[in-house]
């Protein structure tokens, strides 16, 4: 009776194992279905590198993985997609923004401001890197997001 209880056990532990092994296939990039989305939500600006670096590094990883990454800046962080973003900013060792900014774009992310954001700080669409996006406070990056999206706020 031991036995045949030991027996169900390690069955029923082989069928877990089996069907987490299935759960987190299917649930990464790389299954066969369309990328899933990151949201990088950049509320600071460039004053508070830091924050805006990291954000930009996540920004890195989710595409190495395989992900569809949706820049999104409002707040304070209209001010980081600008031409006019000084070229030598940077925070410590790291590449300046502007540079892991657009490499980041030449990899397939998008980027979005909020209009509404910029207009209260007096910016003009023109002021904005090539190939930005602008909609009216956030409504714009709703069309991006999918059932499997995430958003990560910087």
């Amino acid at each position: 009776m031991l036995a045949r209880k030991q027996s169900m056990m390690a069955a029923v532990a082989v069928a877990m194992v089996g069907f987490g092994a299935f759960a987190f296939q299917s649930t990464s990039a790389g299954s066969g279905g369309s990328a899933k989305t990151v949201v990088i939500n950049v509320t600071t600006g460039p004053d508070e590198i830091m924050s805006v670096v990291t954000a930009l590094h996540v920004a890195e990883d989710a595409l190495d993985d395989g992900r569809h990454v949706v820049l999104f800046f409002n707040g304070r962080g209209v001010t980081v997609p600008v031409k006019r973003l000084h070229q030598d900013l940077s925070l410590g060792d790291e590449r300046p923004l502007w540079v892991m900014l657009d490499e980041l774009v030449g990899r397939g992310a998008e980027v979005l401001v909020a209009r509404e954001s910029a207009r209260i700080l007096n910016m003009a669409d023109a002021e904005f890197m090539n190939g930005t996006q602008l909609g009216q406070w956030g409504g714009s990056v709703f069309c991006k997001m999918h059932g499997e999206s995430v958003v990560f706020t910087y």
